[in-house]
């Protein structure tokens, strides 16, 4: 893995954009932190790298899946 790696991550199923959507509550930005969190915690430890994702489209706020990007720390707000 390179510094210029970039991963795209899409899922249906986030607990909190569940909860969201089962309580007809539509949230005003991206709200799965938590999937966010520990998905660079566990990259950053198993792979050894500075590794950050953030959530760019979210299920709670009405996006058709919840979409995250992970890459080196340096590139993340290029997402």
């Amino acid at each position: 893995m390179t510094r210029d790696t970039w991963w795209h991550i899409s899922t249906n199923n986030r607990l909190k954009a569940e909860t969201f959507l089962r309580e007809n509550i539509t949230a005003d930005r991206c709200i799965c932190h938590i999937n966010a969190g520990y998905s660079t915690g566990w990259c950053n430890e198993s792979l050894e790298n500075l590794l950050y994702a953030i959530e760019i489209k979210c299920r709670a706020k009405g996006d058709d899946v919840c979409f995250f990007v992970m890459t080196h720390r340096k590139h993340i707000y290029n997402a």
